[in-house]
């Protein structure tokens, strides 16, 4: 429990959580400038281009990330910084060799899809070059983690968040670049923070890499590769979809309320930052019960529902307010992202103790079953019901994920059940929406609603703490946020 008390655990999920506030701070007021300039169409067709982009760089996946969690906490220095340079090398050549061959085809790629037609020749090139960038953060960002030092993770993300608004902003009003300013805005702002990861890193990353470290990727690789293609399909081919029923406005639409989404992600990852190492040790031994990792996502949870419930309440007011009225269409999709995130941050001892165990293809194997069913249901009900289709199968896709994940990792290991917040959050969240949207209710009434929901989640969140007291809940948790 020592590292509960630790100082620098407390500073490192204040210094994570401060620099989300930064990304999502200033995501949000990118919002109404650029929205002044464009419209849906230009953020389905951007949307429509990262979604090739992540395929592409799906293309690359080799499993670098299990092997880097499974072996990395207990061997010596030397043979980590073997390992380091040896999963750089390896994600840096697939990365340029996929952006290389994504530039070769793309002529092929637009006699299927106009959206992507209607791209320039510069965002063509663009979104090529991101690919690699792509392709080395994914293991960039875990060689951080895994060194706990998530510190530097938040200066990275803070760096591209700071870049990416000063660029798109330029790009928008100094230079006229129109829609080409958020791929302008994508490419400098994740060179800048890999640029300094990889300062960062230092030395490590240009050890003599090992031949065994390839492969023991290998062996992980067919499984990862695979998985990471099937999700990345998955997505490619549900905005296609979406964009055939719904349009190009209409994939926009969805695609700002996968903002929020992506907002609310980057503050679930100030935690799992820096909770994760926590988790892989403690699974490391078969009688923890997984307290440290407990406390911190039961806040989370607390929190996503809190945000849910504002979404729920006021969204089309802020949506409205953020995008000159432009987006309004996303302001009801957004309380069911908030459900599906806090499906997708559940589960996290399963998780962790599967990594532990070097069980990176049993996940890999789940991935692939739970995406090739959705993949199938997208295909047989998105193009008939839209875009609430859509989010109905990614939240029953994840749930099953979940489940599927406690099975594997409870034949390993007892472990206990921590989700309770996850599941009331669900119902909260669903079940107010259900009730704004049947009544009409004025601005007044919803804000008495949300006070009084909220107030009650807030004394269940005390009563849990007071109920956990034989276990030093509440010392644990006053040194969690102690600074």
């Amino acid at each position: 429990m020592k590292a509960m008390h630790s100082p620098r655990f407390a500073n490192q999920v204040v210094t994570n959580l401060a620099a989300n506030v930064v990304q999502g701070v200033l995501g949000i007021a990118l919002i109404p400038f650029a929205t002044r300039l464009l419209g849906p169409e230009d953020y389905g067709v951007y949307g429509m281009a990262i979604v090739v982009g992540g395929l592409v760089a799906a293309l690359c996946e080799t499993g670098a990330t299990y092997v880097l969690y499974g072996h990395f906490p207990g061997i010596p220095d030397g043979e980590r910084r073997a390992l380091i340079s040896s999963l750089l090398i390896l994600s840096t050549a697939t990365g340029v060799v996929a952006g290389a061959l994504l530039w070769t085809f793309w002529p092929l790629l637009d006699r299927f899809d106009s959206i992507l037609a209607s791209l320039t020749p510069l965002e063509k090139a663009l979104a090529c070059m991101s690919v690699p960038f792509r392709t080395m953060w994914t293991i960039v960002s875990p060689i951080l983690i895994s060194q706990r030092r998530s510190t530097w993770v938040a200066a990275c993300i803070s760096l591209q968040a700071v870049t990416g608004f000063a660029v798109v902003l330029l790009s928008l009003y100094v230079f006229e670049q129109d829609r080409t300013s958020l791929f302008w805005g994508n490419v400098v702002s994740a060179a800048a923070g890999l640029v300094l990861a990889l300062c960062v890193i230092g030395r490590s990353a240009w050890a003599v890499p090992q031949l065994r470290w390839l492969r023991k990727v290998a062996h992980m690789a067919p499984g990862a590769w695979f998985a990471g293609l099937t999700d990345n399909v998955r997505a490619t081919i549900e905005s296609g979809a979406m964009a055939r029923a719904a349009g190009s406005a209409g994939l926009g639409n969805y695609n700002h309320a996968r903002l929020h989404y992506g907002l609310l992600l980057q503050g679930t990852n100030a935690f799992a930052n820096v909770l994760w190492p926590l988790a892989l040790q403690d699974a490391k031994d078969r009688s923890s019960q997984f307290m440290r990792v407990r406390l911190a996502w039961n806040f989370v949870y607390l929190c996503l529902t809190l945000a849910g419930l504002v979404f729920v309440f006021f969204g089309d007011h802020i949506v409205r307010l953020l995008t000159n009225g432009k987006f309004d269409q996303a302001a009801a999709w957004i309380p069911f992202l908030v459900i599906y995130l806090l499906i997708q941050n559940s589960g996290k001892p399963a998780t962790a103790v599967l990594y532990a165990a070097n069980r990176g293809n049993a996940i890999s194997a789940i991935r692939i079953v739970c995406t090739g069913v959705a993949l199938l249901a997208i295909v047989l009900l998105v193009p008939n019901f839209g875009i609430p289709a859509a989010i109905a199968i990614g939240i029953a896709e994840m749930s099953i994920t979940r489940v599927l994940v406690q099975v594997s990792a409870r034949r390993i290991q007892a472990i206990p059940f921590q989700d309770q917040w996850v599941l009331l959050g669900c119902a909260v969240i669903g079940s107010t929406w259900l009730l704004v949207h049947t009544l009409a209710l004025s601005v007044a009434e919803r804000a008495s609603l949300f006070a009084l929901v909220g107030a009650v989640l807030l004394l269940l969140a005390v009563r849990s703490i007071a109920a956990h007291s034989k276990m030093d809940t509440l010392s644990h948790l006053r040194a969690l946020f102690r600074k």
